[in-house]
């Protein structure tokens, strides 16, 4: 991670990992490296969130992987997002079974 990154952001990101973890651990069963060297955005609309759809997209192109059921989408009371069957990853990370 770039220096100075805020924690949420790492937090995000990792969970933007999670999203496609099982199916990523399946295809790369050696593991894999991800390195982020910049992470930018608007101040003025920011959220941490967005840091996991983006590491979430960037997964999906880099290794062809389905669609995880994660997006994001501007309702009349705000911003909504949506992270699949798997609920909130930071609420539920490192739990892939019952």
């Amino acid at each position: 991670m770039p220096a100075g990154t805020y924690w949420r952001d790492v937090a995000w990101l990792g969970a933007g990992v999670e999203l496609s973890g099982p199916l990523l651990a399946e295809r790369c069963p050696a593991g894999v490296l991800i390195e982020v060297h910049e992470l930018s955005y608007p101040l003025a609309d920011y959220r941490a969130e967005v840091a996991a759809l983006a590491m979430d997209g960037w997964l999906r192109d880099a290794f062809d992987l389905p669609p995880s059921g994660a997006g994001v989408s501007a309702t009349s009371v705000g911003i909504e997002f949506r992270w699949g069957p798997g609920g909130d990853p930071l609420r539920t990370m490192g739990r892939h079974g019952p």
